[in-house]
């Protein structure tokens, strides 16, 4: 479970991973917690029996139970008296600051165009969040010396400041990774200011279309691809906020890894990982996907002034696909295991 890259072979979160027994067998089908039991007894002569018991229909459900109160409450079976270190998660005044920052923004810029509207809004909610996870970076211990403070709060994206803030040094950037990057720089370039302004001005939602893969091939995969480039190899781990999207072989591992991790990651920490005590991993994951949506919401619909609601309803679809496919019925299916 600690070897990197385990979650993502798997198919899972690594808050997923760690919350129940993981069985990979030899012709890459991954089974977890009771049904893994019940795989593994059946191959040993004298528990074969057993396995078969925890498998059968009715006894399975019960058992299924059983280990998932078990799996919640394992922390709670030792006798060590060490308290457990767990995520601060998010906190009232948190929330409450929040409130205050977006309500501002909308205050203030309620009448500016809308394109400023929306870099004000997403610019202050990336501040925010820069705080929260220099915070969390704080709380674990890490030396913080300042012009690294600086460069974190004014030249980096991410959100990882548990790595960004590590003394370990990262590896050095491999040359072909700044010719692919400014290869999708100068494609991102080409599709916003020839590629549509020439052959798409007539079609307004291909247009649309254009700039905005256009946008996201000079900000996510050009010029924030640019700034992780020089800071590794300035030894600071900042790796890429996008990691190789199209390599995803399950939605879980797409939005939990490969995809715009200034999100994902301090989400995770702050939010998926204390909700998942309180209210499980299903009802956690949707809780994330919904405030994936909202903030969407604050950037894109309120400032366009319409599409109110579709991106928080992308997000859950989003969020019902990631459950799905780890249901019996979705690995029966394929999900989870390959493009």
């Amino acid at each position: 479970m600690q070897t990197p890259g385990t979650a993502a072979r798997l198919g899972v979160t690594e808050a997923r991973l760690f919350e129940e027994m993981w069985v990979q067998r030899p012709d890459g089908r991954v089974i977890s917690g009771v049904r893994a039991w019940s795989e593994l007894m059946r191959s040993v002569w004298w528990l074969w029996p057993l396995g078969v018991l925890l498998g059968a229909p009715g006894i399975s459900v019960i058992a299924q139970i059983v280990y998932r109160w078990i799996a919640r409450n394992r922390y709670c079976f030792s006798s060590c008296k060490i308290p457990l270190r767990r995520s601060a998660g998010l906190r009232a005044g948190d929330v409450l600051c929040l409130v205050v920052v977006i309500a501002t923004i909308m205050f203030i810029g309620w009448a500016w165009p809308a394109w400023v509207f929306m870099w004000a809004l997403g610019v202050s909610l990336g501040l925010f969040g820069k705080w929260l996870t220099w915070r969390d970076a704080r709380r674990v211990n890490l030396e913080i010396r300042l012009l690294r403070l600086i460069g974190w709060f004014l030249l980096w994206p991410g959100m990882d400041g548990r790595a960004f803030f590590a003394t370990k040094r990262a590896p050095f950037p491999l040359l072909r990774e700044w010719f692919v990057t400014i290869f999708k720089l100068g494609l991102g370039i080409c599709l916003i200011w020839f590629v549509g302004p020439r052959w798409l001005s007539e079609q307004p939602l291909a247009l649309g279309w254009c700039g905005m893969v256009g946008i996201v091939l000079v900000l996510h995969f050009g010029m924030f691809q640019l700034l992780s480039l020089a800071w590794r190899s300035c030894g600071v781990n900042a790796a890429p906020i996008m990691y190789r999207p199209l390599a995803a072989t399950s939605l879980a591992q797409l939005w939990s890894e490969r995809w715009n991790t200034a999100f994902s990651i301090p989400s995770r920490r702050l939010l998926l990982l204390p909700l998942t005590r309180r209210v499980g991993v299903n009802a956690a994951s949707f809780a994330v996907f919904a405030a994936s949506g909202f903030l969407h919401e604050l950037v894109i619909s309120i400032p366009a002034r319409g599409g109110y609601g579709l991106p928080t309803a992308y997000f859950l679809l989003q969020g019902a696909g990631v459950w799905f496919e780890r249901t019996n019925a979705g690995r029966a299916l394929g999900l989870g295991a390959g493009i």
